[in-house]
C-alpha cells in the first residue's frame, strides 16, 4: 500500500510545480496516509514520511524528518532506501561524523547491479566524509579517490545512467583552496571533468583544481 503513496509523490517530484505547491499536494497526500485507520506504521510508513519531509523540508521540521528516519530504521535495520536517504539528509545538514557512520552502514550489494549508481553515491559521499573529517593521511586518501574514479568511469563507459560526482569535485576544490592536495586523484579528476564536458559547468572548480596541479 506505500508503494502507492511513493509513486503520487515521485509524480508530484516530476511535476516541476513552486516547491511551495509540491509541499501542500505532498501535505495532502501525507494527510491521507495518517488518517487511513487500517494504515500499518511499519518501517515503509516511516520511511515514506522521512523521505516526504527530506524532498521536500516544507511538509515537516528537521527534528520531524530525522525523528521519522530513526523510526523506520529501528523498526528495520536493514531497509536501505532509508539508510540511504538519512545518509543525504544528514551530510546536507553537514553532520558529517552521523552521515558517514550511516553511509558505512548500507550493504551496498543491495544496490549492486540494479541500480549502481546509488551505490557510487554512497562511496563518493563516503569518501567526502572522509576528506572533510580527515579520518586517513593525504596520501592514503589520494590513493582511496583515485580507485574510486577508476571505478567512476569504468560506469560510465558500460551505463546510460549518469550520475556526475559533484560532492566529490566540490569539496576536492574545496580542500585545493584550504591547501591540501590530493594529486594523483585531482590528475584523474580533472581528465574525468574533461570527458563529461564539466569543465565548462563547473568553470571555478575546473579552474581551482587545474591550477594547482599546473603549479606542481
Amino acid at each position: 500500500m506505500i508503494s502507492e503513496y511513493f509513486n503520487e509523490i515521485f509524480l508530484i517530484e516530476g511535476k516541476g510545480d513552486s516547491i511551495e505547491k509540491q509541499s501542500e499536494e505532498v501535505k495532502t497526500l501525507v494527510q491521507k496516509l495518517q488518517n487511513k485507520i487500517d494504515t500499518k506504521k511499519g518501517s515503509d510508513y516511516y520511511y515514506f514520511l522521512a523521505y516526504s519531509g527530506y524532498i521536500f523540508p516544507l511538509v515537516f521540521s528537521e527534528d520531524d524528518t530525522n525523528s521519522f528516519f530513526i523510526k523506520a530504521l529501528a523498526i528495520d535495520g536493514e531497509n536501505y532506501y532509508a539508510h540511504y536517504y538519512y545518509a543525504f539528509f544528514l551530510f546536507d545538514k553537514k553532520k558529517y561524523k552521523k552521515a558517514y557512520k550511516e553511509l558505512k552502514s548500507i550493504n551496498l550489494d543491495f544496490f549492486r547491479n540494479t541500480q549502481d549508481w546509488r551505490r557510487l553515491k554512497i562511496e563518493e559521499l563516503g569518501l567526502v566524509c572522509t576528506i572533510i573529517l580527515e579520518l586517513n593521511k593525504n596520501k592514503d586518501t589520494d590513493i582511496e579517490i583515485l580507485k574510486w574514479l577508476n571505478s567512476y568511469s569504468d560506469w560510465i563507459e558500460s551505463s546510460d545512467d549518469f550520475n556526475y560526482p559533484l560532492d566529490l569535485i566540490r569539496c576536492i576544490s574545496n580542500e585545493v583552496g584550504q591547501g591540501r592536495f590530493y594529486k594523483q586523484s585531482s590528475i584523474k579528476l580533472v581528465s574525468l571533468m574533461k570527458l563529461l564536458e564539466l569543465d565548462d559547468y563547473y568553470k571555478e572548480e575546473f579552474s581551482t583544481i587545474s591550477s594547482i596541479l599546473n603549479a606542481n
